[in-house]
């Protein structure tokens, strides 16, 4: 059972994973748990991740916009509004919680855990920022919560060319002018390390069409592969 102000052998493993020891054990224990949990033991005075998930998607916004102002000098104000949108996106969010194994940390109500809440990109992705809030507000520095987000995000910042998510948005719209359904995406294995990974992505077509791709970022691997599908449908992507 836990103990206020504690945290036992799973949540030690969560401050190695986010490279942070808290000051305030209570801050983490908020970022992980979710509402359903707080609805299951009430009367308890605990609080859920919801204004902790606030605080760390602006802490979260203003860093990666900061990274990215940085890392590319040349950059357009479009060109770095469309960077920042990739990074932040739900999708994205949810990729980097997953590959930090942060699923396996959330405190989740009985039928939350029993519908797979701890593998949903929104509760995953909610859960990351409120993590992020939780650093931010534990060391009271910006420099260490941007410190966090850089190694968490740096691979997607530098492998992920701005607007490859129009490329899905192509390849689907084209399927839905030919009245076909999406494509569907499953990874069908990550290799290498988890702090390194290489995910193999396959896109699927109705009509049996197969292809696959890998990259180190989930959704460039996406869009790997989707590119190649536009090709086979004689669609070929822009090469920027």
């Amino acid at each position: 059972m836990e103990r206020e102000g504690l945290i036992d052998a799973p949540w030690l493993a969560c401050q190695e994973v986010l490279q942070h020891t808290f000051a305030a054990p209570g801050l983490l224990r908020e970022a992980l748990t979710h509402r359903s949990f707080i609805n299951e033991h009430q009367g308890l005075g605990l609080a859920d991740n919801e204004r902790l998930e606030f605080l760390g998607d602006t802490v979260l916004a203003t860093a990666i916009s900061t990274l990215l102002w940085s890392r590319y000098p040349g950059a357009s104000e479009g060109d770095l509004t469309k960077r920042r949108a990739d990074q932040v996106c739900e999708a994205a969010l949810a990729d980097v919680a997953l590959s930090m194994g942060l699923g396996e940390f959330m405190r989740l109500g009985k039928g939350e855990a029993r519908s797979g809440g701890a593998s949903k990109p929104r509760l995953l992705a909610s859960t990351l920022e409120a993590c992020i809030g939780a650093v931010y507000l534990d060391a009271q520095s910006f420099e260490v919560a941007c410190a966090l987000i850089e190694r968490l995000f740096s691979a997607r910042m530098g492998g992920v060319a701005p607007g490859t998510r129009d490329v899905k948005g192509r390849l689907q719209e084209t399927l839905q002018a030919q009245g076909r359904p999406v494509p569907v995406y499953r990874v069908v294995e990550v290799l290498g390390p988890i702090h390194d990974p290489t995910y193999v992505v396959e896109a699927s077509l109705e009509s049996g069409a197969r292809v696959r791709a890998e990259a180190p970022v989930k959704l460039e691997a996406e869009v790997k592969a989707a590119g190649a599908l536009l090709a086979q449908l004689g669609d070929e992507p822009d090469s920027t």
